[in-house]
């Protein structure tokens, strides 16, 4: 499952810093003003979150596939 390309297998949480990683890597380039944009007050996301961002992290996904190699 796409989750737990993200998650963190001991709190079930995805931090920010992975989620930095992955709109990084999902050709975002301002990745940290996105999640400042979405997530201001989180520190931490759950299954919940990503849900409701299910979209945003399908996009990223089909990106890195897509272009595995690409700097953006």
């Amino acid at each position: 499952m796409l989750f737990e390309c993200y998650v963190n297998e001991d709190t079930m949480l995805i931090s920010r810093t992975d989620l930095w990683i992955g709109l990084a890597a999902g050709g975002l380039r301002s990745a940290e003003a996105t999640i400042d944009d979405f997530f201001s007050e989180k520190f931490s996301f759950d299954f919940l979150d990503f849900l409701t961002y299910l979209p945003l992290f399908q996009e990223i996904h089909g990106h890195v596939v897509e272009n595995p190699l690409s700097l953006f």
